[in-house]
């Protein structure tokens, strides 16, 4: 008898401490309509309410990580940089996320003036603007007959730890400024 009692109270202490180990207990009963219970909304049922949420793709943010993390990918990503160039200059070094990009150089201004650009895109192993490796070259031929020049490289999937980028040469009476765009 003693054995049974001791079986059975340790049963009920056992779930006693699971239930204490949660910090609350539920009992069932009747619920109303979209009545809140520790946060979540239930039905009439007791059943959980739930929104279904829109799924994207993405990719693996670092893959020496195994934390989940992904960035999504709803559509094309568009970093500058090189920005509000005025002058023929060498830009600071720069990174792109790797995968496939190409890269999009571009001339806006307000007046439809001759204006011209050439840029020089390099990958460099080193984190230096010297040396490095031409992936592509863009020309933006001179013209006066509008207000924007937009050309792009073609698609590259050759990736460097660090970019940086020669503008050899620049027209514009106006000073319209060069940008220079990364899409992955």
């Amino acid at each position: 008898m003693w054995r049974r009692l001791g079986l059975t109270l340790g049963l009920v202490l056992g779930l006693v401490t699971l239930a204490a180990a949660d910090g609350y207990v539920e009992t069932s009963g009747s619920y109303s309509e979209g009545e809140t219970i520790r946060g979540n909304r239930y039905d009439t049922s007791g059943n959980l309410k739930i929104t279904p949420g829109t799924l994207y793709g993405g990719e693996h943010v670092d893959p020496s990580e195994d934390l989940g993390y992904m960035r999504t990918v709803p559509g094309v990503t568009r970093t500058t940089t090189f920005s509000s160039v005025t002058s023929a200059t060498n830009s600071l070094v720069t990174t792109v996320p790797t995968g496939a990009k190409t890269f999009t150089a571009q001339i806006i201004n307000a007046t439809s003036e001759t204006k011209a650009a050439t840029v020089l895109i390099y990958g460099n192993l080193e984190s230096s603007t010297t040396g490095g490796i031409l992936i592509c070259t863009i020309t933006l031929p001179s013209t006066a007959t509008t207000l924007q020049l937009q050309d792009s490289c073609p698609v590259t999937t050759i990736n460097y730890p660090y970019y940086f980028y020669t503008l050899s040469v620049y027209t514009s009476a106006s000073s319209a400024p060069f940008t220079l765009y990364a899409s992955y």
